[in-house]
């Protein structure tokens, strides 16, 4: 037989020639053997992929008649390796279980013939690949659930990013008063204990702290902003309620996160900052809890804005 010669070429036109006929009478059984050594053959001069297409015809006949030689079985071994190569699970998996079903067949048919078959996927490696296959193509399953989770989470969250970013612009845009402190939490309403003159002290004092930004003053505590007022904690923070409608931290945390978020609206250079130099830059030493101040003023992580007013700016 020219193939066992090496007789390559001469075997492939013999073959080629015997294809049709076989096929006039339905001849099955030749045509599965033809088709493997065309494929053996194609194989041998380097036409991998003309090989791979009478490798599948083995399969077709083996599918359609259930039939197959224990000489044939080695056209499962090169679809396998070829699937292993192209990564493609599924095809490890079905041509992995072709090959379980053939060996059910050879053992059946030709039980005589199983100990000089030549076989380089013992049947136990195969259920070992079989189920590893079938694991691999659950865990691919899994991770394509968890990945369509995650990119509807990310969906949602980033229309809601986009919800708040055009508030905080609308709060910033020109004429808003976006400067303009805002109450957190009313108190009840109740007589001052502090007099006109503490009141009035105090007013000028704290539009002063204002105007020259005295919030951005990273060591500011309660304490220190009363001694430079000439005053106590207690009236400062009495005033503070009084006048602010809130506390004296998130007073100080208002006055700083409208200081950044402003400067951002309208200095692009501080885009270019990193969370925590914008932190540092408005009076935070913390870099989380600029973060969480931000987000709860603004409603949006100051990450997320940074990264969409960089968007805006590109476009």
């Amino acid at each position: 037989m020219d193939y066992y010669r090496g007789a390559y070429g001469e075997s492939i036109t013999s073959f080629r020639k015997a294809i049709p006929v076989l096929q006039r009478y339905d001849d099955f059984a030749w045509l599965a053997v033809v088709y493997s050594f065309m494929a053996k053959d194609l194989l041998e001069t380097g036409s991998k992929g003309q090989a791979l297409r009478y490798a599948l015809k083995v399969d077709s006949v083996f599918n359609k008649k259930q039939f197959i030689l224990p000489e044939l079985r080695s056209n499962y071994d090169l679809l396998i390796r070829n699937a292993v190569q192209q990564k493609k699970v599924l095809a490890q998996l079905y041509y992995a279980r072709q090959l379980l079903k053939a060996d059910s067949t050879v053992r059946v048919d030709f039980a005589y013939l199983l100990g000089n078959i030549h076989r380089q996927y013992d049947t136990k490696w195969l259920e070992q690949a079989y189920w590893l296959n079938t694991r691999n193509v659950i865990a691919a399953l899994a991770t394509a659930v968890i990945l369509w989770l995650l990119g509807i989470w990310y969906s949602r969250r980033e229309k809601l990013v986009g919800h708040h970013y055009k508030a905080v612009e609308h709060r910033f845009a020109p004429g808003s008063g976006s400067l303009d402190l805002q109450p957190v939490s009313r108190l009840p309403a109740r007589k001052s204990v502090l007099t006109p003159k503490h009141n009035t002290d105090l007013q000028k004092k704290i539009e002063e702290f204002e105007k020259n930004a005295g919030f951005l003053d990273i060591k500011l505590t309660e304490k220190s902003l009363a001694t430079k007022f000439q005053t106590n904690t207690y009236y400062l923070s009495m005033y503070i309620n009084e006048s602010k409608n809130m506390n004296f931290n998130s007073y100080i945390a208002m006055l700083r996160i409208n200081y950044i978020t402003h400067k951002m609206e309208t200095d692009r250079s501080y885009l270019k900052f990193n969370i925590k130099a914008l932190a540092n830059e408005c009076g935070y030493k913390s870099r989380q809890l600029f973060s969480d101040q931000f987000y709860r003023i603004n409603g949006i992580r100051p990450k997320d804005y940074v990264r969409k007013r960089r968007q805006d700016q590109t476009h």
